[in-house]
């Protein structure tokens, strides 16, 4: 039998250490020079005249809108100075009446917390003694009374563009009575008509 040979492995042609070294520089150069190209490539022009997020920010600023409104909530004011002609006007028909004002309306409230009033009516407050809360002779001739003496203050004079109330407080001792006259509605009535009948048609059943 013929004897086999072991097969020999050529040897490799290897770059020498210099070469090699400038090879893998040049590589590298390469690779550098790709990635920046791919990167200018996929750069989007900027147009000049559309402004970017910064300029937007700075040349446009943002203003809060400021409420400079207020709530409405009814409200009574007092009248000191119509309180007093008033007080002296119903002591003439009785030493032991008393008599005030009030004005009627609405306070306008702002955020920071001051008012202004506007007043729809003015109120007028009586009290009256008399001898017998259920005589409605007596209680009728003395809300008759009260209401010509409020005569002198009239729209105009006292505040507010529409008629008020009269409150009437009838006193006997510790009892009392409280009627509340509505001024449009008294007006309404036939100025002939006497205490018992002025009773009966601004309180029926009372």
């Amino acid at each position: 039998m013929k004897r086999r040979h072991p097969m020999r492995l050529q040897p490799t042609n290897r770059l020498p250490a210099d070469k090699m070294r400038i090879f893998i520089l040049l590589t590298l150069l390469f690779l550098t020079a790709c990635s920046s190209i791919a990167q200018t490539s996929t750069t989007l022009p900027v147009d000049d005249e559309t402004p970017d997020a910064y300029s937007l920010a700075t040349e446009t600023p943002i203003i809060a809108p400021t409420y400079e409104g207020c709530y409405y909530v009814w409200a009574y004011h007092a009248l000191p100075e119509i309180s007093e002609k008033v007080d002296k006007a119903v002591k003439t028909l009785q030493p032991e009446a008393s008599g005030s004002a009030q004005a009627y309306g609405e306070d306008c409230v702002y955020a920071d917390g001051h008012t202004e009033f506007g007043a729809m009516e003015t109120d007028f407050y009586v009290t009256v003694m008399v001898k017998n809360l259920k005589d409605k002779k007596e209680l009728g001739n003395w809300l008759i009374a009260v209401m010509k003496t409020l005569d002198a203050f009239p729209r105009g004079l006292v505040p507010g563009g529409q008629d008020g109330v009269v409150q009437i407080t009838f006193k006997m001792k510790e009892d009392q009575r409280i009627f509340n006259i509505h001024i449009s509605e008294y007006k309404k009535l036939n100025p002939g008509m006497n205490g018992e009948e002025v009773m009966q048609a601004l309180f029926p059943g009372q």
